[in-house]
């Protein structure tokens, strides 16, 4: 069994998170945890891989919670265990792939705060 992480708020700690049926059987589920005008806090779950995307003015910074899975980028790829942590200048391509039995979960912040209207998905 993969060690799973915590993620701690001023005014909550999120560990060993429950899933609904509804996100559990998603590919990627996305959990909102906080926004700002500066930055926005995501758990996403990833039972699947992503499709290869880029953003054109949000950085992200990915730190695993739980699971294994492999970040791919156009040049190279790294695995990520939980702990690691990983930075995406905006304009990155790159994708996620889970490599575990059941699912992996990421913290995510997007900076600044991610309103969805920039990613732009590629065709591998």
């Amino acid at each position: 069994m993969s060690r799973s992480g915590k993620v701690t708020f001023p005014d909550n700690v999120y560990q060993n998170i429950t899933w609904s049926d509804e996100e559990f059987n998603k590919n990627i589920a996305i959990r909102h945890l906080y926004a700002s005008e500066y930055s926005s806090a995501l758990l996403i779950r990833l039972k699947g891989d992503e499709i290869p995307h880029y953003y054109d003015y949000h950085d992200l910074t990915v730190t695993a919670i739980s699971g294994k899975h492999t970040l791919h980028f156009p040049d190279h790829n790294v695995s990520l265990e939980p702990g690691d942590v990983a930075f995406i200048p905006k304009g990155t391509l790159h994708w996620a792939e889970n490599n575990d039995p059941v699912a992996s979960i990421v913290f995510a912040v997007f900076s600044p705060v991610y309103t969805g209207d920039d990613r732009h998905d590629v065709e591998e």
